[in-house]
């Protein structure tokens, strides 16, 4: 969705939405797109948890090393 904020009404043909054709950065880009999607939606006034998940955001920070891996690993931190 955001590629269409560059959309100016030229023809699809000729449009070029800001994305690699598929590949390994394609990957890399999608997933940047999907953080920053997470990141506005979680954050978003709108979000009664928006305060719990700062809240538990802090809390992960402060892992050591070995401790935030393991969470990612469990798949509890899956969107860093």
């Amino acid at each position: 969705m955001r590629h269409m904020d560059t959309y100016l009404g030229t023809y699809l043909k000729s449009y070029h939405y800001g994305l690699d054709k598929e590949s390994r950065n394609q990957i890399k880009q999608l997933k940047w797109l999907r953080k920053k999607y997470l990141t506005n939606i979680l954050l978003h006034t709108s979000n009664k948890k928006k305060n719990l998940i700062i809240e538990e955001a802090i809390e992960f920070e402060k892992k050591s090393d070995k401790e935030k891996k393991a969470l990612k690993d469990a798949g509890v931190a899956f969107w860093i």
